[in-house]
């Protein structure tokens, strides 16, 4: 589960959350919102596995939701959310997950 907090104005606050020990996120047939873990850039082709059909992600990116060009080049970058339109059920691995390799 996560949450997209959209603010009308600056505003300072604190999330307190409990870690993810998932090490996997799973994906619905159709839109997606999820977000890795950790503190490295990672690209969308280092966690997704080859046989996994995503027809288009999106990151939010300049003030608006952007059409990512190259799937499999997307930076996932920590503290950032993405839309991935999941064709079939799939999983994708969480290489930031507590345990996860490296």
């Amino acid at each position: 589960y996560g949450f997209m907090i959209v603010l009308n104005e600056p505003v300072e606050f604190k999330i307190a959350c409990t870690p993810s020990e998932t090490e996997s996120i799973a994906l619905e047939v159709g839109w997606n919102f999820f977000a890795l873990r950790g503190f490295e850039e990672k690209t969308l082709g280092e966690v997704i596995a080859e046989n996994v059909n995503i027809g288009e992600a999106n990151e939010f990116k300049g003030g608006k939701f952007q059409k990512a060009a190259k799937l499999k080049d997307l930076k996932l970058q920590p503290g950032k959310a993405y839309w991935v339109n999941a064709k079939a059920k799939a999983t994708l691995g969480n290489p930031f997950a507590e345990g996860a390799a490296k």
